[in-house]
């Protein structure tokens, strides 16, 4: 689950929204959240003052680990085979995970090997 940005309000909003493999699309965590964006506002990942993206696992923790759990850091491995650790300090506002955050301009693609608790 991703922090979306509505940037042409201000100042922006943000909801969390998730990849809906049924809808073949975003499904934003509230409607409340994005009552009042309308068609054609310009939407982004990277948030416009603090320059990053916030993840939440909760999802994949479900998923894969039966559970979801405030974990305190994240290996993560790229496609060159570089491992590195994350750590994950902030409570996430939509699960009982914390959150994971990505640099704005980061250019690699990351899959998740392990969880620290």
């Amino acid at each position: 689950m991703i922090r979306i940005w509505n940037v042409t309000r201000s100042p922006a909003q943000s909801a969390w929204a998730e990849w809906d493999t049924t809808l073949n699309g975003l499904q934003v965590s509230s409607a409340d959240h994005v009552r009042q964006w309308s068609a054609g506002d310009t939407i982004q990942i990277v948030d416009p003052v603090k320059k990053n993206i916030a993840v939440d696992i909760s999802p994949m923790m479900q998923k894969l680990l039966g559970g979801v759990f405030m974990q305190d850091g994240l290996l993560l491995g790229t496609k060159d085979a570089t491992n590195m650790t994350i750590a994950c300090k902030d409570a996430s506002p939509v699960s009982s995970s914390n959150l994971a955050y990505f640099r704005g301009d980061e250019q690699r693609s990351f899959s998740v090997i392990g969880v620290y608790g």
